[in-house]
């Protein structure tokens, strides 16, 4: 596979997990941030494999996606509990 067609893969799957992603959470807000740290995590990825000129095998790809995947839950979730703060604040007044 050369780097045209891993390119197309790429954005392929990135655009299926926005769709997964805005499926689940209609809030365009956490969709944006949302791949917005799926972006800076494969930046940082591929920044980290060149500096120390490891290769890009299987394992790497499964830390890959394993770390977007993590960031990804982490910024639903934080943005939920800080919207249901905010309901309870409001509330409150």
């Amino acid at each position: 596979m050369g780097p045209p067609q891993a390119a197309r893969l790429s954005a392929a799957a990135e655009l299926g997990v926005v769709r997964l992603i805005a499926a689940r959470n209609p809030i365009s807000r956490t969709v944006l941030n949302c791949l917005v740290a799926g972006t800076m995590s494969v930046n940082g990825f591929t920044l980290g494999l060149q500096s120390t000129g490891l290769p890009f095998s299987f394992t790497a790809l499964l830390g890959l996606l394993s770390l977007t995947g993590m960031l990804i839950k982490n910024g639903i979730v934080l943005v939920e509990e800080i919207d249901i703060v905010r309901r309870i604040v409001k509330t409150e007044d």
